[in-house]
């Protein structure tokens, strides 16, 4: 019984296969391929399983691919080919190309065309050349240019007014620094179905710290190779419009201090403050 089930199956599926391969068949029509070819007056039956035409040619068997076919036409000169290939037509195709690549292109579209930054900082100094320095409170300013969906280029300008810990000769002096830094900055949205919520970004740059002492009416200042890494976020409240923080690290390389050691010196800072974008579109 079970072999007679499997055979009335395999039967049924025969039919139909022979159904569908006589309903696929044409009368006479002219097919076009891509290289240029012509074929006129052809007979053809279309499988859609291997995705191609088949016809005979002056009584040999050919194939063609649906890759490869340009057009088809009726025997009254209707073009046919959406109707006959369905998804695999060249307009089809074309169109179906042309989506993917708007696509892409809106994937890969820069979101903002400038960003403007304007932040406090609280400032941490450790290390040997901080010695005897206590943290401050000071501002940073930023400008931020896009080049690509994810990277910007940051350039920054930051005060901190630094104080003394009290350890000094003389108290009364006084001391703060200024940063001028370069950085590659990584952009991330916070949300993918809404870039413009908020993003997520780390940045790492390298600039000149120059650091001011005052006494008396009288100042003077040192400059020293600065490189700095930080990251944060922007939450925005209105398109182009949010508040910024982060937080951030910065090595001061200070070389030797002439006893034959190496001094260096660290600044942490935390941020807050207003990120203002202008969005690409």
């Amino acid at each position: 019984m079970m072999h007679y089930g499997i055979r009335t199956v395999a039967q049924g599926v025969n039919i139909v296969l022979i159904l569908v391969l006589l309903a696929a068949t044409t009368s006479a029509a002219v097919i076009e391929t891509r290289s240029g070819e012509r074929f006129e007056n052809v007979t053809y039956t279309v499988d859609s399983y291997y995705k191609v035409v088949k016809f005979e040619l002056a009584g040999a068997k050919k194939n063609l691919s649906f890759n490869d076919i340009k057009a088809i036409y009726d025997d009254q000169g209707k073009d046919v080919t959406v109707s006959v290939l369905g998804p695999y037509s060249p307009p089809a195709q074309e169109k179906w190309q042309s989506e993917q690549a708007e696509v892409y292109r809106e994937g890969r579209r820069k979101l903002w065309n400038l960003g403007f930054r304007a932040a406090s900082n609280f400032t941490v100094p450790a290390g040997d050349y901080y010695e005897g320095i206590n943290s401050g409170i000071g501002f940073e300013g930023d400008i931020i240019l896009p080049l690509a969906r994810e990277f910007s280029l940051r350039a920054s300008v930051s005060r901190a007014g630094l104080k003394n810990a009290g350890t000094m000769i003389n108290p009364a002096i006084g001391f703060h620094s200024m940063r001028y830094l370069l950085s590659a900055q990584y952009n991330v949205p916070s949300q993918k179905d809404n870039p413009y919520a908020g993003i997520f970004y780390m940045y790492s740059g390298l600039g000149a710290i120059a650091h001011t002492f005052s006494y008396g009416g009288v100042s003077t200042s040192e400059t020293k190779f600065l490189t700095e890494l930080g990251g944060g976020g922007v939450l925005f409240f209105t398109r182009g419009v949010g508040i910024d923080y982060s937080v951030s690290m910065g090595m001061v390389m200070v070389g030797s201090n002439g006893y034959g050691t190496t001094q260096y010196g660290f600044l942490f800072d935390f941020k807050l403050g207003m990120a203002f974008w202008i969005p690409s579109k």
